[in-house]
């Protein structure tokens, strides 16, 4: 079984039953008055019958009045409630797409900062193939020309000893 549900609180827990209990007393009223006055009208030996039925009416008029009260009020509370929570829905669905823009912006600003570094060490590592290679191009071109310098040196006493030995 489930409890009703919570009312808004002005002050105390009576103020929550304060409703129901008015329109249930409301309904006695109205109904004993009207028992009273059928009782008047009718002999005196049905009197007692009269009496106990119409109070018997009474409390369950009372009791539906009562029921019928407390759903008024909490069909107004629930409504309030939805109302209320649609309202924090839209400001949840709007802050979320507040934040996926944000979140758009700055995924597109940190891909631009990372294309651009990337950019950047592709031109310095460019930059040092192209001093590595010219490096290795002049190494490789001052080797090839002590190569033939220590050729020429070679031959030149090659051709001196075997001059020296055809003598």
């Amino acid at each position: 079984m489930t409890a009703s549900p919570p009312f808004p609180r002005r002050g105390s827990e009576r103020s929550r039953l304060r409703g129901p209990a008015a329109g249930f007393l409301a309904a006695v009223l109205v109904a004993g008055v009207v028992v009273a006055v059928s009782a008047a009208a009718v002999p005196g030996s049905a009197r007692a019958g009269v009496v106990v039925g119409g109070a018997v009416l009474a409390v369950l008029c009372g009791g539906a009045v009562a029921v019928a009260v407390h759903g008024v009020r909490s069909a107004r509370w629930h409504r309030a409630e939805a109302e209320s929570m649609s309202g924090d829905a839209d400001r949840l669905l709007r802050e979320r797409d507040g934040l996926a823009r944000e979140l758009g912006s700055e995924r597109h600003r940190l891909t631009d900062e990372y294309t651009r570094r990337i950019a950047a060490r592709a031109d310095e590592h460019a930059h040092h193939v192209a001093t590595l290679s010219e490096e290795g191009t002049l190494r490789i071109a001052a080797l090839e020309d002590g190569h033939e310098r220590l050729l020429a040196k070679l031959s030149e006493e090659h051709a001196g000893r075997i001059a020296t030995l055809g003598e």
